[in-house]
């Protein structure tokens, strides 16, 4: 995570005031702007699934 804004999202902010409200006080302390946080973010793509092998000996 960045050091200047370790809030990714908005739905992080929600998440984290509802839960760990400590930890979200002070990462929203470091946040420029939580206003300008999009409302989700988008997942990254899936790695692709290695081949299994065949063991032969």
């Amino acid at each position: 995570m960045n050091q200047n804004m370790p809030f990714t999202s908005k739905s992080q902010v929600r998440f984290l005031f509802a839960k760990h409200s400590k930890i979200a006080k002070e990462f929203a302390a470091k946040t420029a702007s939580i206003s300008a946080l999009p409302e989700k973010v988008k997942k990254l793509p899936a790695k692709p699934k290695l081949s299994k092998w065949k063991h032969t000996r």
